[in-house]
């Protein structure tokens, strides 16, 4: 049921309850935050509000690990972590991308355009990050033949998860 998707970016401890105050003066209503750890390991927290009759969902993203995760996957390092409504896991270079296609609509210090230049201009997409995926291909074609060895036994949940994952 959302619509937009709002990236909130910050360093240290946000501050939930001026947060809070702001999107529920954005709303007209009371919303509540989930601050840092709230929704999982990887989407940081946030909150659902509607604006003018529009879903909107705050998503909070610490620059700091932002940061860090797109150095690492410069590097060729990535995860895929397990996080509630990512049946397939985050992966995470998708921080980058969100950095790097999403639109940035206030940033008074400047932090967030910097890092958005960053990963779009220097150097373009990480060569060692593209051996890394690449390299983990193998896995698909791993989960498939998991898949073939438990459908005559009937296991139609290893089957379709093995699936799912390929």
């Amino acid at each position: 049921d959302s619509d937009w998707d709002l990236g909130v970016y910050y360093r240290g401890a946000p501050d939930l309850g001026r947060l809070a105050a702001l999107a529920s003066a954005a709303q007209g209503s009371p919303v509540q935050v989930a601050g840092p750890g709230g929704w999982g390991p990887w989407v940081n927290g946030g909150a659902w509000l509607r604006v003018d009759g529009v879903p909107v969902d705050w998503i909070l993203r610490d620059l700091d690990r932002v940061e860090r995760v797109w150095e690492d996957c410069r590097a060729g390092r990535y995860e895929v972590g397990v996080q509630p409504g990512h049946p397939l896991g985050f992966w995470s270079p998708g921080y980058a991308g969100e950095v790097a296609y999403g639109r940035v609509l206030a940033d008074p210090a400047g932090e967030l355009t910097a890092l958005r230049h960053r990963v779009r201009v220097e150097p373009g997409y990480p060569e060692p990050l593209r051996r890394a995926l690449a390299g983990a291909a193998w896995e698909a074609e791993f989960s498939v033949a998991a898949a073939a060895k438990s459908a005559p036994a009937g296991d139609a949940l290893h089957v379709s998860l093995c699936l799912a994952r390929a």
